[in-house]
Order: structure tokens, then C-alpha cells, then sequence
């Protein structure tokens, strides 16, 4: 599945008490949740997504959003106690520090990040 939610050309659209779940990397990129504007081949100049509201929604298990963040190398869906393991790249702590709390907990459907550095000896 590529996207489990997509606006192209919507006003006024509420999308409110709804689960979105299990969109993982696979063959195709995709995302979660898309609101972007276009027609089908980059047509359709008219098309507007405008005046959504997105409220009481549960996202879930969104590996696919992670994937395009600068620095990080791989994506892993896992069993126990996590849902995903994220393999990041960075030139300093301070940096991938930055990276985790600007870029990666701010994707929609992650609820708490634990860092742990590899350390080779």
C-alpha cells in the first residue's frame, strides 16, 4: 500500500475518529497521511487542498515517514517491545541529537524515541 490517507484536490474536509495503521517500506515508498495538491501526471494547475482538519486520529506503525530523513540509513519493522528500529547516521552527537528531536519525533504516529549509540572497540 502506498498511502493510507490522500488528499489531491479537497476543501473543507474534516477527517476526524479514524485509525491508520501498518504502512511499512516496501516496493513503493508511501506515507501515511498526504495532503498535496496536484492532478493526475502534474496537471490540473486548479487543484487545492485547503481547510483540512485532522483530529482524534490513531497513526500507526508509519516507518515509511522516517525514511526520508536526512541521516538515516535504514528502517526495520521488529517484534518485542519496539514497533521500528531506525539506523541513523551522524557527524556528531549534537547533530544526531538534532535530528532526533526535529526531524524523527516529529513524525506523526511516533510517541517516544530511545537513542542508543553504537559504540565499536
Amino acid at each position: 500500500m502506498k498511502n493510507l490517507f490522500e488528499l489531491k484536490n479537497a476543501r473543507r474536509v474534516m477527517v476526524s475518529m479514524n485509525l491508520f495503521e501498518h504502512n511499512w517500506v516496501a516496493a513503493q515508498p508511501g506515507y501515511a497521511i498526504v495532503l498535496t495538491p496536484r492532478g493526475e501526471h502534474g496537471e490540473a494547475a486548479w487543484a487545492v487542498v485547503e481547510d483540512v482538519t485532522f483530529r482524534l486520529n490513531i497513526v500507526r506503525d508509519v516507518a515509511a515517514a522516517i525514511t526520508d530523513i536526512n541521516g538515516v540509513v535504514r528502517v526495520d519493522a521488529v517484534t518485542g517491545p519496539y514497533d521500528v528500529i531506525v539506523l541513523t547516521e551522524a557527524h556528531s552527537v549534537d547533530e544526531l541529537g538534532k535530528m532526533i528531536v526535529s526531524k524523527v519525533q516529529l513524525v506523526s504516529g511516533i510517541t517516544r524515541t530511545l537513542t542508543c549509540s553504537v559504540v565499536r572497540l
